[in-house]
């Protein structure tokens, strides 16, 4: 059965970006431990390959790294606009009940009924 009820855990986008930090952080490092291993490897052919290594994992840690970074952003900008949307019901809900219009008044972004006009222009939604 279909709820008519969007809920939205505030806390586990929270965590989600919490998560996405500490992998961020993780996969941001630099890679001085690498350099560091070759250095002490004592074989020069081994210190070879590791650097190697590095310089081609380093290249697909900074993809993975912005790829991390823009799933951050993405998350917290769906959490905030969600938050500011919920913020701004709930303050239209509450003052609903307060404000009486007079008969035939329409409130401001309403369309009037019989006003044909259902296509809800301007207001960044459409009927569907």
């Amino acid at each position: 059965m279909a709820s008519d009820q969007m809920k939205i855990d505030y806390g586990n986008l929270e965590h989600l970006s919490t998560k996405l930090s500490s992998a961020l952080n993780v996969v941001g490092r630099d890679l001085e431990g690498s350099v560091l291993l070759a250095a002490d490897c004592g074989d020069a052919g081994l210190a070879r390959k590791v650097v190697g290594f590095s310089t081609s994992w380093n290249k697909h840690r900074l993809d993975i790294r912005d790829t991390l970074d823009w799933l951050q952003g993405t998350v917290k900008n769906i959490r905030d606009e969600l938050e500011a949307v919920d913020t701004q019901l709930a303050a239209g809900l509450n003052s609903e009940g307060s404000a009486v219009m007079a008969p035939g008044v329409v409130a401001p972004g309403a369309v009037a009924p019989g006003s044909g006009n259902s296509s809800n222009a301007g207001s960044g939604f459409r009927s569907v």
